[in-house]
């Protein structure tokens, strides 16, 4: 019967399509994320200290960390992924406070926390933690991340619903991407251009869930070859903007096609050689090995990002009525941080966890 169980087990892996895979370690993707951010906020001044001597090898270092904000590119995709099942498995209302629940509770406490030990004044407290100063200021005088995802969720229902009903998912999000674009054009506030060009990887992300969902998504694993692909444009794309400021359609292109590009590149990648590993007994128990902290930092990834607003200069600002931290750049010091940031990441987690269980959330779809 074992082997039985066993041999299913496997069949079903490999009936599994690439969405399919991205979902199965969804958790483990979420925490590369998670990490490419991290170095992005705290390591992209130290690189070329640890590199003194290898130029070529320092390049390629900087252009990788320098582009871990590709990372929320990935977020918001096995977001756009994941809400399909919620969805699916819940009421509108209870799907609603579910998300609000999971993003907003975290968020709430960091600020809760970070009032105590600023004195702010009341008043700015509930701009920034309302939304006011993402939509009317400055969307980097708050963590942006949150406020732009409960946006997502705000408008998921509707667009889930579209591509439930409508038999043509590929053709709805072609629409919706073209209008976005329409959208582009109008006069935008132009920081919120990071929020606004992170709009299709969404809207893709909703749509690969759907099909996925649906049974509709191809099983053919040559999907895969897209990643390297993908990536590689990325790469290219992001040179041609930020080296030679070639356009990409919209205003602020390095936030688009580049971070589009890296994020999905990244996903497909990091899938294949996951979805290959397991396949070898000894290569899946060193893979469930290296695997064990990125989980973590996929389970507690929302929290981990949030408590890097106590430690990254420039998130936070002083003239803003928050305090801004200066840590020193140095590996011994960011590794430190790195550390304290997982730590911090378990506390605002369990704490939240807890607050969270207090909030009743209706009943599940029967």
């Amino acid at each position: 019967m074992a082997k039985k169980a066993k041999k299913k087990k496997e069949q079903a892996t490999e009936r599994l399509s690439v969405v399919g895979g991205i979902n199965k370690y969804r958790g483990v993707i979420m925490g590369a994320a998670a990490l490419m951010i991290f170095l992005f906020h705290h390591w992209t001044v130290i690189i070329p200290s640890l590199f003194p001597n290898h130029p070529t090898l320092g390049a390629i270092s900087l252009f990788a960390v320098t582009h871990g904000h590709a990372g929320v590119d990935i977020f918001f995709l096995l977001s756009g992924i994941g809400l399909v099942w919620a969805a699916d498995k819940s009421s509108v209302g209870r799907f609603y406070l579910r998300r609000i629940k999971r993003v907003y509770i975290p968020f709430l406490i960091c600020y809760a926390v970070l009032f105590l030990l600023t004195g702010q004044s009341f008043l700015r407290w509930l701009q920034l933690v309302s939304g006011y100063s993402f939509l009317f200021e400055n969307m980097y005088s708050v963590l942006w991340f949150v406020p732009a995802v409960l946006i997502f969720y705000l408008l998921f229902p509707l667009y889930n619903f579209l591509l439930k009903k409508l038999r043509f998912p590929v053709l709805v999000t072609a629409v919706a991407i073209g209008l976005w674009y329409l959208g582009s054009l109008l006069p935008i506030r132009y920081d919120l251009y990071g929020f606004y060009n992170r709009i299709p990887v969404f809207l893709i992300g909703v749509m690969l869930g759907r099909l996925e969902k649906d049974g509709k998504f191809p099983k053919t694993k040559l999907i895969y070859l897209a990643g390297p692909v993908l990536f590689a444009a990325g790469v290219v794309t992001a040179r041609l903007v930020e080296n030679h400021g070639v356009p990409m359609l919209v205003p602020v292109p390095n936030c688009f096609v580049p971070t589009l590009c890296l994020g999905i590149g990244t996903v497909l990648i990091l899938a294949f050689i996951l979805d290959f590993l397991y396949r070898f007994r000894i290569a899946g128990k060193v893979a469930d090995f290296v695997c064990v902290p990125f989980s973590y930092l996929g389970k507690t990834s929302l929290e981990f990002y949030l408590v890097q607003m106590f430690t990254v200069r420039g998130i936070l600002y002083s003239d803003r009525g928050i305090v801004s931290v200066s840590t020193g750049s140095t590996l011994g010091n960011d590794l430190l941080i790195l550390l304290a940031a997982v730590g911090l990441s378990f506390v605002l987690s369990t704490v939240s966890g807890l607050v969270c269980r207090l909030i009743p959330e209706g009943r599940k779809k029967p």
